[in-house]
């Protein structure tokens, strides 16, 4: 939609609601103007759509999604049932359905293959429908560490900082690593509060991202993990449940942002689907992830929105 004049519409512009009714105008693809309704221009080329006083808003953000999951209750199995080719196909349905749902843009924190980041450039040269996606591709992560299907396994911050070069050619718009273990993905072998990647290797992965433009999402649930992510200046922590006043008050220092994924976690305690030994971990940590919510909130840190779309029980559509 080139140009249009979308009118009769009730405007919740990320402010609240505005009082009357609107017109909005589309100029070459961008917005041009916000007005009360008024009396279309007959004369005007303008394609003219009648809102009829329904609600329009601007397309929504999802800050963690997984395109190449489906939310069944178990996908890191379903990955293993199909091929490479089987799973984009999937993924380019998902996108478009992510799009439909007024998600106009989204963060993929992880991908095999680095199959997000060959969607999203499909979807910039127009060959599929779907969000601009902001890609990390593959995520960096100590070798056996957390999701090691889609994991570059590091040891050591020499291989840190090549990890990340690598993924920054490769297309990634945000670099990804695993500072704890997690809750779902690996049977045994791993606790999610206990700390992974270690301090020189965060240090390296973001010193390195940062230099070359990019920025640093950390999949962080510990206390530990979390400190070793601030420290580094990691951009945005994803989930969080371990998260302190004290560390609340570094991240807002440097404006980092927190990503909480709250629905995810609940989904995974409480859902008989889900596969028992991450039902037991989650719920071990569920109530902690209040207590980071308001610790954020009381220092001032930028919260952002994130679903995990994509992970047990929590599909792109729901």
């Amino acid at each position: 939609m080139a140009s249009a004049l979308i009118r009769d519409v009730r405007v919740l512009d990320g402010r609240g609601l505005r009082e009357s009714r609107q017109d909005v105008e589309i100029r070459n693809g961008r917005l041009h103007d916000v007005r009360t309704c008024r009396q279309a221009d007959p004369t005007s080329d303008v394609p003219v759509f009648d809102g009829g006083g329904m609600y329009l808003l601007p397309g929504l953000v999802d800050l963690h999604v997984h395109l190449v999951w489906n939310g069944c209750p178990d996908p890191v199995e379903q990955l293993r049932k199909e091929s490479k080719e089987q799973t984009l196909l999937r993924m380019v349905r998902h996108a478009r359905e992510t799009l439909e749902a007024g998600v106009t843009t989204v963060r993929d924190l992880g991908s095999v293959d680095d199959l997000a980041i060959d969607l999203s450039h499909a979807v910039e040269l127009g060959d599929v429908v779907g969000p601009r996606i902001v890609p990390s591709g593959r995520t960096v992560i100590m070798t056996g560490g957390h999701d090691p299907f889609w994991g570059v396994m590091i040891d050591g911050p020499q291989e840190a900082l090549k990890a990340a070069r690598r993924q920054i050619y490769r297309g990634a718009g945000v670099v990804k690593l695993s500072a704890t273990g997690g809750v779902y993905g690996r049977t045994e072998g791993e606790s999610a509060t206990h700390t992974e990647l270690n301090p020189d290797e965060i240090n390296a992965i973001t010193g390195e991202a940062h230099k070359l433009g990019v920025p640093v999402a950390a999949h962080a649930i510990g206390r530990d993990g979390i400190r070793n992510c601030v420290r580094a200046g990691v951009d945005t922590i994803e989930h969080g449940q371990q998260l302190t006043p004290d560390l609340a008050s570094k991240l807002a220092g440097y404006d980092g942002a927190l990503v909480p994924t709250l629905f995810v976690y609940k989904q995974i305690a409480e859902r008989p689907e889900i596969p028992e030994y991450a039902r037991v971990k989650a719920k071990a940590i569920l109530g902690e992830h209040r207590e980071a919510i308001q610790a954020a909130r009381s220092a001032g840190v930028r919260i952002g929105a994130g679903s995990d779309a994509g992970s047990p029980m929590t599909p792109t559509v729901p």
